[in-house]
């Protein structure tokens, strides 16, 4: 009976140990649990992140252009803030600057259609010769500016503002560099409106400019205006007064920054 007994006394012995030793299984795991806990515990401070959007955060609102900021874009071809404001909307990348013959003089000469035709008083007294003619298309202006070249008086910076008509290829607008010839720089102007050729027209050009990038520039008027439709009149293309004032200052502003 005694060694009955001590063998189930030895046996609750054993499963005694046995408990104890699984008894720390439980405390192996407890680890996770508190990674768990800890996860769980930093979810939301990820939530609780201030929302720029939300009403009640301290986070500053992302600055908004004001329409009276583009002021300092005055016409006045003196004006260094214009100039350094303006040139935000001038696309220039990989120019290089070549000498021009002799035969090709300094100066600036503007093609373009009624768009550019609303600038010409503007822009004749900042010394831009402008030729521009309502409704004229962009491969209009190509035999146009050929004239002017075989005539001998294509000054070294040459200005096109085409493209608020219809169309215009890839084809047209590598003819009008090729035409300009190499020792001239050329500002291509982009055209804004509610017309179902525009935005392609923009794209066309600034493809054009990549390709021609040693002396093309891009004057981005779509990019700097389209924040400010109270600068249009009631047909959505042409400026009013205002928007004219801010046109012609980024026109000079380009020509001072870039011109040969």
């Amino acid at each position: 009976m005694t060694s009955w007994r001590l063998a189930l006394l030895g046996g609750t012995a054993v499963l005694a140990l046995g408990a104890c030793a699984v008894a720390p299984a439980p405390a192996a795991q407890a680890p996770s649990s508190a990674a768990s806990s800890s996860a769980a515990s930093s979810a939301p401070a990820d939530t609780a992140t201030p929302d720029p959007m939300s009403p009640g955060s301290t986070s500053p609102a992302p600055a908004t252009p004001s329409p009276s900021t583009p002021a300092a874009t005055s016409a006045s071809p003196s004006s260094t803030p214009s100039a350094r404001s303006a040139v935000a909307g001038i696309l220039a990348s990989g120019l290089v600057e070549r000498p021009a013959p002799a035969s090709v003089r300094v100066g600036t000469f503007a093609l373009g259609d009624s768009f550019l035709l609303g600038s010409k008083r503007t822009l004749t007294a900042a010394h831009v010769r402008v030729d521009a003619e309502v409704g004229r298309q962009f491969y209009e202006g190509i035999p146009e500016l050929r004239a002017v070249v075989r005539s001998g008086t294509l000054p070294r910076n040459v200005v096109v503002h085409l493209g608020t008509n219809g169309f215009l290829t890839s084809k047209h607008c590598d003819s009008m560099v090729a035409t300009a010839g190499p020792a001239r720089r050329i500002f291509f102007v982009t055209v804004i409106g509610p017309r179902s050729w525009m935005a392609p027209n923009d794209r066309v050009l600034k493809a054009c400019a990549a390709r021609h990038h040693q002396q093309v520039v891009v004057v981005d008027w779509a990019a700097v205006s389209a924040p400010h439709p109270n600068w249009f009149g009631p047909d959505r293309v042409h400026p009013n007064p205002t928007g004219r004032k801010h046109y012609n200052a980024l026109i000079l502003a380009a020509l001072r920054e870039y011109a040969v």
